[in-house]
């Protein structure tokens, strides 16, 4: 935006110089100030004198140079906007789960991939919900790219039933695949999530590549509807204002 202003405040400053400076009109032979160069074109008949054309290169080089540092700037700034703390990183994440729920019926509906699709649908059947096998300690995981300063991670859960298979989830952040990443810290439990409902849950700006939903103990399926996660790159760089 900064940019843009100073754009248009060094063309009409351009603008302005050019209107208001006497030029030689060869045609009449004298200085003229009564005409008013609002184009390219020639104030009066005939050619421009070479002062004149001194002053046109000088304008447009000014304005090659402003609109060179416009550009610039809004590169800078597209660049920082795909770092935006309210993006939701999990779009652009890669995700896998313990193991993947096959329907004789439907078939495979159940990808981790689903939980970040950015559908908001809770209904398993129709395609956009991950489901686990009944496994021991099943989890789920998305691998974010790069490490990443988490805010708020939501979790929407399945709404067309089976919605207490999450109760108990624990959530982790961190940068380690050991243990498929169950060893990272804990974020949050998922203590009780009715059919259907989303939930927000506060990291308060804990550090990690990896997000995982794990039920540990336990022997059991876990499913997910929809997986959000909100932060800011860890090397973030200033953003254009």
């Amino acid at each position: 935006m900064i940019c843009i202003i100073s754009l248009i405040s060094g063309y009409v400053e351009s603008y302005r110089w050019i209107t208001t400076q006497p030029l030689y009109c060869p045609h009449t032979d004298e200085w003229n100030d009564k005409y008013i160069y609002k184009d390219w074109a020639s104030p009066c008949p005939g050619h421009c004198s070479q002062r004149d054309s001194r002053r046109r290169n000088q304008s447009s080089r000014k304005m090659g140079f402003l609109l060179s540092a416009c550009l610039v700037c809004m590169v800078s700034c597209i660049a920082a906007q795909n770092n935006n703390p309210t993006d939701n990183l999990a779009l652009r994440g890669r995700a896998t789960q313990s193991s993947t729920f096959y329907n004789y019926v439907y078939g495979y509906l159940a990808a981790a991939i689903n939980a970040i699709d950015g559908n908001m649908d809770t209904n398993f059947y129709h395609g956009s919900c991950s489901y686990t096998n009944n496994d021991m300690s099943p989890w789920w995981r998305v691998d974010l790219l790069k490490p990443h300063k988490i805010s708020q991670i939501v979790v929407t859960n399945r709404g067309d039933c089976c919605g207490d298979l999450i109760d108990g989830a624990q959530i982790l952040v961190g940068d380690s695949l050991e243990n498929n990443g169950n060893n990272n810290p804990s974020c949050a439990e998922i203590n009780y999530l009715p059919n259907g409902e989303t939930q927000f849950f506060e990291c308060n700006g804990m550090v990690g590549r990896y997000v995982n939903i794990i039920i540990p103990g336990k022997e059991t399926y876990l499913t997910l509807c929809e997986v959000q996660v909100f932060g800011e790159p860890v090397s973030k760089k200033p953003s254009c204002s």
